[in-house]
């Protein structure tokens, strides 16, 4: 799976490049670009039991932790906030409670019972005004809300002795008797006990119990500084590379390209006959690791036709894998030429596949006649001839013409094998061909064509009958290009009636097939007869 993205961000390297240098600026600005702004801190403690104990007042215990939960809470509640915003208002200061809380925030400090108040702005006085507006609005409010709180049960008590007043005034009305007395008694014992809870309770309204107390009034603003330039350049690199990488693996789950020749083999219902790697500097198809890779292509396939070679193979794929048919298909014709057979290629002559592995080829109307009306022209690989499959001035290409069933009987006749390429986008035109031949394989590059594409493509040959035979994959460049061979493979092409070292050693019978086509319509009996006198690799 990781070498999966691996090579998805190889074939992406320069969309990952595109994108990273467009973000990574944007990037910096952003983390580099930001306001001047300056902050104050006031420290406020919380929770102190002092003047409770002077009181006489018995407070519950409660962790610091939880405490200062509490308070923040209370902190960051409307009525802080409006009260602020109300003094702040009287110095000049705009702006709604909502809007001038998001600029201060309260925080515990540690498990100790402090409680830090920091305001940013964006001058060093605005700072300090807007903490020392908070802090004052918050240690007011919470001493006027444990106030109240007091005050309530004041109120209480007085109303509950009110009622053992008008009970004893009722009771000294009464006839004397014991019962009488006794029911005084337990008013006025009722009475008194109200009338201690009220004078302490009073005696709390005058001391503040709400245990809140400003240790450090708000300090002298400090600047804060955004992001350092050479951290803020890390962060936007890597940041980028991640987005680059990102949009990279994105657009390939998109295209969702086939990936193993096992998904290959699921999407088209047929083995996989092999795996042309990208063709590279120095390696036509006449030698190195593309005539091996073909070579195996061309021993599968002649398995599954029963041991021997097909007369017709169609090679077939998607306008978007033209260049990688050409390249199989050419690749196969040469690796047929090198065992003695006379192989004709129907190809477009100006693909660039076709122009690396044949050489330069005659004029067009040079080459010999197969009948037909079409052409052929002899190329520099060993039994390979070139049947043009576009339309030119002299000739009409294979692909319009009329009557291919009659092109490929008059090739069959003058030769032993018949490689076409047909990557046309219609389905109907591709199937009407591949019926016509022995052979049909798909070919798709791994990677890169995208597997939807690939069972569109197949389910259309399917509705007209055409059965995929076999699946060549092939492999890219790192850009998903195909490379250009330099001057020394060109160099190192062989010349017309040159006989390469791996075609000298993939000769059937150490013979090599002749330079041109026959011309008489009963020479493929002599070149039949060849071919059976030769013992098949």
């Amino acid at each position: 799976m990781i070498g999966s993205y691996l090579s998805v961000l190889r074939r992406r390297a320069l969309l990952v490049a595109l994108v990273t240098a467009l973000v990574a600026p944007l990037a910096f600005l952003a983390l580099t670009a930001g306001g001047r702004s300056y902050q104050s801190v006031a420290v406020v403690q919380v929770g102190s039991r002092l003047a409770a104990g002077v009181v006489g007042l018995d407070t519950p215990y409660e962790d610091a932790e939880t405490l200062l939960a509490t308070e923040v809470q209370f902190f960051e509640g409307d009525r802080v906030a409006e009260a602020a915003r109300t003094a702040l208002a009287a110095e000049g200061w705009s702006g709604s409670a909502e809007e001038l809380s998001a600029q201060v925030t309260a925080t515990g400090r540690g498990l100790s019972n402090l409680m830090d108040v920091t305001g940013t702005a964006s001058t060093p006085e605005r700072a300090r005004q807007l903490t020392d507006a908070f802090v004052t609005a918050y240690v007011q409010t919470r001493q006027d809300s444990q106030r109240d709180a007091v005050q309530a049960v004041v109120d209480d008590l007085e109303a509950q002795r009110d009622q053992a007043e008008a009970q004893l005034a009722a009771l000294d009305s009464a006839p004397a008797g014991a019962a009488a007395e006794r029911d005084r008694a337990s008013a006025q014992s009722w009475y008194d006990s109200l009338t201690d809870q009220i004078e302490r309770a009073r005696l709390r309204l005058s001391v503040d119990t709400s245990g809140v107390a400003l240790v450090s009034p708000a300090s002298a603003a400090a600047r804060t500084e955004s992001t350092g330039a050479p951290l803020a350049a890390l962060l936007s690199l890597a940041g980028a590379l991640l987005v680059g990488c990102g949009a990279a693996l994105v657009l390939d789950m998109l295209r969702d390209p086939v990936r193993t020749r096992a998904e290959a083999q699921e999407l088209l219902a047929a083995p996989v006959l092999g795996v042309l790697g990208a063709p590279g500097a120095g390696a036509g198809v006449a030698g190195g690791a593309a005539a091996a890779a073909a070579r195996g292509v061309r021993l599968r396939l002649e398995h599954l036709n029963g041991g021997t070679a097909p007369r017709t193979v169609a090679v077939t794929a998607l306008p978007s894998d033209a260049a990688d048919a050409v390249r199989v298909a050419t690749s196969l014709a040469a690796a047929w030429g090198r065992t003695g057979l006379r192989v004709a290629l129907i190809a477009d002559p100006s693909a660039e596949a076709v122009r690396t592995a044949a050489g330069p080829l005659p004029p067009d109307g040079d080459g010999g006649e197969v009948g037909a009306g079409l052409g052929a022209a002899q190329t520099s690989l060993p039994g390979v001839w070139l049947v043009p499959s576009t339309t030119s001035e002299a000739r009409t290409g294979f692909s319009d013409h009329p009557s291919p069933d009659a092109v490929l009987s008059a090739l069959r006749r003058s030769c032993d094998v018949v490689v076409l390429v047909d990557t046309r986008p219609e389905a109907p035109d591709t199937a009407a061909v591949a019926s016509l031949v022995d052979a049909v394989l798909v070919v798709c590059a791994l990677d890169v064509t995208p597997s939807k594409q690939v069972t569109a493509l197949t389910r259309s040959l399917e509705q007209y009958g055409v059965r995929v035979d076999g699946v060549v994959l092939t492999r890219r460049g790192p850009h998903g290009q195909h490379r250009r061979p330099g001057r020394a493979a060109a160099a190192g092409a062989p010349g017309a009636g040159a006989v390469p070292a791996a075609a000298r050693e993939d000769q059937r019978d150490g013979s090599v097939v002749r330079e041109a086509l026959p011309q008489a319509a009963g020479s493929h009996t002599a070149g039949r007869a060849r071919a059976g006198r030769s013992t098949r690799q």
